[in-house]
């Protein structure tokens, strides 16, 4: 029978309170609570006795736990208990026990360093030593739970002192100074010395490696010091950087990570120096050594001169796999219009494309938007364990645990083949857990779901703030669905907060403005979110001209960093230029996903999009 909403909210408050009793160490209340979630069927129940299970780990027989992870293989319920049981069986240093239940790639770095001693103190010594060098090569501290391993380690004959050369380059790339100065300092061997002197002299005095030969004769073993001695002399004399280069590419003395390494630091250079026909001649001359990203710089600093001709050139220097991208087949229509000839075999090729560009190309050849819309097919026949496992992480989220619902989530499906997975995202899509829905369609890649990828939750408090602020309905769905994908508990790790991310500064200084309440514990309910956020990209795109483009890209990046952007003429710049051009790459793929997923919101809501309204605008010179 299925419980009524009543019951399933008694049943809430009960698990919640069994989690509370044994948080408190009142296991007795806690089993009796557990009891009666058992008796109802409730899908919380596992929840709770994995629960007691980890608060008395140390009491229970090991026996009982292993029952559990292996009543629940696969679920989060299992993993969470794993993990949390691996630090009582160090604590209790049972080191058969923590080696047979520890899943190497798994748990924090603590757990991985103890998992390296457990080994060697069960006499898995080479296991022990791999591990200790896979952990071992970072540009960053580890914790001290590794010393133990390391120490043993460093002074077995399977230990050179190449490692340490190798991990001091790594911190010193990090940014790491104080630590790659501790790790010079535990070099006792002379050929390593001499060259952690040779890199720290070269920092300093670059131009000495215009003594090609004698570092030359060093061979591989000094790749890193040249890669730093010429990005350091590409800063000071570019000229000669550039003049002593061939000798060092052509002497074959560069490790692959170290020859991408300088010519990094030589196409910056290139860049900044504002040395476009040389940038452009050294791609040439450098063609086969190049990165994707060398030439994507070149292009776009072409594209930011909206010298057309010159991006055409960069276009075809570029690698053929590359050139097919479909951002790069609408520059060269694009380019090819601005020239005086026709690109509409380019915009042909990608104006089917659910795409920005795609979307792009329809507008300038005045064709319909392609939506590709699919609708699930047949659901496959799902098991009831599978059922439950959906339930556990739809019940998580109503009890506001947000995360263990989604690791349950994750777990839960991590076996499910496409169809599988739709089916999970329709199963989550009818129980409105929308963000649950949205990962599953994400995870079978089953990109033409529409209905299942671009959902309408909160729809009153969405076209309150619509209403309110002026603002497009399908663009604050598609900033939203671009955020957080409606999850409205969500924190990022900058700090911003609910569904339309609002950094507490923002929210409490657009409340202010609003007249209403700071209270950042409501930044996860619906509506005070929205309006706030809806405030604030109003509030941007007052200031930056009344233009979507630019508040779109205001609310990731910042009002007065888009004011930057616009300066210097920039303002002038046809829109997709001037969007394909902004220097934080997040910030680009930021506003080019609002306006394509606005387009799929207004065709859902039978309204016009950003990118709609703008039309031709989008493509010539801004007048303003």
């Amino acid at each position: 029978m299925v419980p009524s909403a009543e019951d399933l909210e008694n049943l809430r408050q009960v698990f919640l309170d069994g989690q509370q009793a044994t948080s408190r160490g009142r296991y007795s209340t806690a089993e009796d609570l557990h009891t009666q979630l058992v008796d109802a069927n409730y899908a919380l129940a596992p929840y709770l006795e994995m629960s007691l299970l980890i608060a008395r780990a140390n009491r229970v027989d090991n026996q009982e736990i292993l029952d559990f992870m292996g009543r629940y293989s696969g679920t989060w319920l299992a993993e969470k208990l794993r993990l949390n049981w691996l630090n009582t069986l160090r604590s209790v240093r049972n080191y058969q026990g923590y080696v047979d239940n520890f899943i190497p790639g798994t748990g924090n770095k603590i757990q991985q360093c103890y998992y390296l001693e457990a080994l060697y103190r069960l006499d898995r010594i080479q296991e022990a030593y791999a591990g200790a060098t896979e952990m071992w090569l970072v540009g960053t501290s580890q914790p001290d739970q590794c010393d133990y391993t390391f120490d043993r380690w460093r002074r077995s004959d399977q230990f050179s002192e190449e490692y340490i050369w190798q991990r001091y380059i790594l911190a010193r790339r990090e940014g790491e100074v104080r630590f790659s100065n501790y790790l010079a300092n535990l070099v006792i061997e002379g050929a390593i010395e001499l060259r952690i002197r040779a890199y720290q002299t070269i920092r300093s005095k670059p131009e000495i490696l215009e003594n090609v030969g004698t570092f030359v004769s060093g061979g591989i073993s000094y790749s890193a010091v040249i890669a730093q001695g010429l990005r350091n002399l590409a800063a000071k004399n570019l000229s000669s950087a550039l003049s002593i280069w061939p000798s060092y590419r052509d002497a074959s003395i560069f490790t692959q990570e170290d020859l991408d390494y300088s010519i990094k630091g030589l196409i910056e250079q290139l860049i900044d120096s504002g040395r476009t026909a040389e940038l452009y001649q050294f791609a040439v001359e450098n063609r086969a050594q190049l990165s994707e990203q060398a030439f994507e710089d070149g292009a776009l600093l072409a594209l930011a001169d909206t010298d057309w001709q010159s991006l055409l050139n960069w276009l075809d220097l570029m690698p053929s796999q590359q050139q097919e991208q479909i951002r790069w087949i609408y520059w060269r229509g694009r380019s090819l219009n601005q020239i005086g000839l026709s690109g509409s075999q380019y915009y042909d090729q990608i104006r089917n494309s659910r795409d920005y560009y795609g979307f792009l190309a329809s507008l300038l050849e005045d064709n319909n938007f392609s939506l590709n819309e699919q609708k699930p097919d047949l659901i496959p026949e799902i098991s009831e364990d599978q059922i439950k496992a959906w339930q556990r992480a739809g019940e998580l989220e109503r009890v506001e645990y947000f995360n263990n619902s989604r690791l349950t989530w994750v777990h839960a499906n991590d076996e499910l083949d496409t169809a599988e997975l739709l089916a999970a995202s329709s199963w989550a899509a009818s129980e409105d857990l929308d963000y649950l829905s949205i990962q599953a369609a994400i995870t079978a890649k089953s990109w033409d779901f529409l209905e299942l990828r671009f959902p309408t939750p909160y729809l009153e408090a969405y076209q309150s703030v619509a209403s309110e602020f002026d603002l497009s309905l399908s663009w604050l769905y598609a900033l939203s669905r671009q955020e957080s994908a409606f999850a409205r508990d969500i924190t990022s790790g900058a700090g911003a907060k609910g569904l339309m991310q609002l950094m507490p500064r923002t929210a409490r200084e657009t409340a202010h403005k609003l007249g209403i309440r700071y209270d950042q514990d409501l930044l996860s309910d619906a509506e005070y979110n929205t309006r706030l956020g809806g405030s604030y990209l109003q509030q941007a795109y007052l200031q930056l001209e009344e233009n979507p483009i630019y508040a779109s890209a205001a609310y990731n990046a910042g009002i007065s960093r888009v004011k930057g952007w616009l300066r210097n003429g920039r303002d002038q710049l046809p829109l997709d230029v001037w969007v394909e051009i902004i220097p934080f790459q997040e910030t680009k793929k930021y506003v080019q996903n609002l306006m394509a997923f606005a387009v799929i919101y207004a065709d859902k809501l039978g309204q016009s999009s950003p990118l709609q309204d703008l039309d031709s605008a989008f493509f010539i010179p801004n007048a303003n």
